[in-house]
């Protein structure tokens, strides 16, 4: 177990990262079981694998070409924890504005992210992530996403 203030430094870079969608920076971070649980019902949610979110991090620049910019708003870590309340926007494929908010909680082994619980609005996706459609794939299958 780290100390909370290199935990906390490792989630900062994680934001940094998805900011950037820097995909092999983020497999770096990543434990090789690692897991990202997003709740909800809309076509990104489901529980994925590192496998599935390294797939699911290239496809990013489809739907957001000019990136989403991550803002972090504030931070707190507990022995192996970072609870991280966060905003991103940007501009989706379809011209839509995609402003979410976000408490991520982060879980770390050994200096490495071994689990992500990624809470956001979920009606935020459902219009303009998903384009209205409810989840369509049962965890662990492929998800169509617009």
């Amino acid at each position: 177990m780290g100390d909370a203030l290199s935990n906390r430094k490792i989630a900062a870079e994680y934001i940094a990262a998805l900011g950037r969608n820097d995909v092999a920076a983020l497999m770096e971070m990543y434990t090789d079981d690692m897991c990202l649980r997003v709740p909800g019902s809309t076509c990104t949610s489901g529980v994925y694998s590192k496998a599935q979110v390294r797939e699911l991090g290239a496809r990013v620049p489809e739907f957001f070409p000019r990136g989403l910019a991550f803002v972090v708003h504030g931070m707190v870590a507990e022995n192996d924890s970072v609870a991280v309340e966060a905003e991103s926007t940007g501009t989706h494929v379809s011209g839509k504005l995609y402003n979410n908010r976000y408490h991520f909680l982060i879980r770390l082994r050994e200096g490495r992210i071994c689990e992500v619980r990624e809470y956001l609005d979920t009606q935020m996706v459902h219009e303009v992530i998903c384009g209205g459609q409810t989840a369509d794939a049962p965890i662990g299958q492929e998800k169509t996403l617009r």
